[in-house]
């Protein structure tokens, strides 16, 4: 089951020599990008089996950088702690950020407690990072795989949709922030070609149970419209409100996280997606990160297809590492795009292209260039609203205390957060001011280090 397919969905809809030349222009624009995917893929050859090589010896330090590795082990300690004691670690000047507002709701002894494996007591420190330490946190990562992985995946696959122009399958998008949607450039070029598009949400077969209804929301660039064809990335405005009368506060949002660290080289990464307009599908396990430059791409193995632009790329805390923007075509050593017989392929031979790996989009890179983008005056609210969520709802422990709270919603129907504080300080006070803007929920409170959080979400009645 699937949805009727156009290259990049911008093809006129009717025919004659104008589509055709129309059509001619974008194929060539594809393997033009194609070419420059391969370039970058070819000139990191050497680094990349360098990295394998010490992957498969073992020598974490010598397959990724320190200050990367610091940072992964810090996240995974944070998770952790969150999963485990629903309590916070000890904050400290440097962790306090991340350490954020602690839930302390009780999920269960799923996981192995941290033993002696971090001190965040103190900061962690590059020569901490040693072979011995990320291979026990890498074991500890593996043990994740329990029921709840694929819990916290399919809440995460709820916030992915399929991105159609003018009724063809165009791409995949993905929930982020309140009203907003992310997908590639190359899928939503324009504001006047969002305009036409829409994005499809619950498009997807369930074996069990009443079959699920496909909710469309219809794309708004002219609440909020950003593109960047650098970074391949179309952050774009959605209807608060589907074809069917459906809410978009019934979905969550999965947070754009500014902060590095969330994946390592040889780590697996899931991709949720919308292969050739078909229903929604992922790939797990089978992945890997293979490359991480200090430039804006990286490199990962992953079964994708026409349709999975704009695709989230997960690590195993369903955490957003990366927007899928390109899979990497085989190349002659001239740089030719070839088949798997080495024939030399031109743009008409799409459907012969052979691909090799992925590229993806660095979230931290996106982050950054959302902040310091230019926008018009009246998309400045949606924008730090946007920011102010990601910042939020990307600490673990936030993550995993509020999966299904509402994240959108006109004002006469916003619904509000009241947080309640059981139990004395044992320790410090560290104070946060949530904003969401837009009506949907305003939260200002100073709470302890160490505490146990209660968050009821009441909906506000109408006039």
């Amino acid at each position: 089951m699937g949805r009727t397919w156009s290259l990049q969905g911008r093809s006129a809809d009717t025919p004659g020599a104008s589509a055709a030349r129309q059509l001619d222009v974008e194929q060539a624009e594809e393997v033009d990008r194609l070419r420059e995917v391969a370039k970058r893929w070819q000139s990191r050859t050497d680094e990349r089996e360098r990295k394998k090589a010490a992957l498969r010896a073992g020598d974490y330090s010598a397959a990724d950088t320190p200050e990367r590795l610091t940072r992964w082990v810090q996240r995974r300690e944070t998770w952790f702690d969150a999963l485990t004691s629903g309590t916070a670690p000890p904050v400290t000047d440097t962790a306090a950020d991340t350490a954020g507002v602690t839930a302390g709701a009780d999920t269960g002894e799923s996981l192995p407690p941290a033993e002696d494996v971090v001190d965040l007591d103190r900061s962690l420190r590059r020569e901490d990072v040693i072979n011995d330490l990320v291979e026990r946190t890498v074991g500890r990562t593996r043990d994740l795989l329990s029921v709840e992985f694929f819990e916290m995946g399919l809440l995460a696959a709820r916030c992915v949709g399929l991105v159609t122009t003018r009724g063809q399958a165009n791409g995949t998008g993905f929930l982020v922030a309140p009203g907003l949607m992310i997908t590639n450039e190359h899928v939503l070029r324009t504001a006047a070609e969002a305009g036409d598009s829409d994005l499809e949400m619950d498009f997807e077969e369930n074996r069990f149970g009443d079959a699920k209804r496909t909710e469309i929301f219809r794309l708004r660039p002219e609440t909020f419209f950003l593109a960047d064809a650098v970074l391949d990335f179309a952050l774009v405005g959605v209807d608060l409100v589907s074809q069917n009368g459906t809410q978009l506060d019934s979905f969550s949002v999965l947070p754009l996280i500014g902060e590095e660290g969330k994946v390592r080289i040889g780590e697996a990464v899931n991709v949720v997606q919308h292969p050739l307009g078909r229903v929604k599908q992922v790939a797990i396990r089978n992945n890997l990160l293979v490359d991480l430059p200090e430039g804006p791409y990286f490199h990962y193995e992953a079964d994708t297809d026409k349709g999975s632009s704009g695709a989230p790329v997960f690590n195993d805390f369903w955490e957003v590492v990366a927007l899928h923007h390109s899979g990497v075509p085989r190349t002659d050593e001239q740089g030719r795009l070839v088949d798997a017989t080495g024939q030399v392929l031109g743009a008409g031979d799409a459907d012969r292209f052979e691909w090799v790996a992925n590229e993806g989009v660095r979230v931290s890179r996106i982050v950054a260039a959302v902040s310091e983008a230019d926008l018009p005056e009246h998309m400045h609210a949606v924008r730090e609203e946007a920011l102010q969520t990601w910042h939020v709802r990307g600490k673990p422990s936030v993550a995993l205390r509020v999966p299904l709270s509402p994240v959108a919603g006109a004002p006469d129907t916003a619904p509000q957060e009241s947080i309640a504080v059981d139990g004395p300080s044992p320790g410090g006070v560290h104070e946060t001011t949530v904003r969401l803007v837009q009506g949907a929920c305003v939260v200002e409170v100073t709470v302890p280090v160490r505490l146990r959080i209660s968050i009821q979400a009441v909906p506000e009645t109408g006039d």
